[in-house]
């Protein structure tokens, strides 16, 4: 199940040098800090994340 990351057009009422104007805000809707993302990992995916790499490289 994928979601979609849309975007959020915030219209923000603001007035400058005396004239008012509309200035749009534009952010991504699925921007989450880290904090929120450890919320929705399942713990399968918690230990394959914090599993140590372990490589077998030979020097010659």
């Amino acid at each position: 199940m994928s979601k979609s990351c849309e975007t959020v057009v915030a219209v923000v009422p603001q007035r400058r040098r005396n004239r008012a104007f509309v200035a749009l805000t534009v952010a991504p809707k699925c921007a989450r800090p880290a904090a929120l993302r450890d919320l929705y990992t399942d713990a399968g995916s918690r230990i394959r994340e914090a599993a140590p790499i372990i490589t077998t490289s030979r020097t010659s």
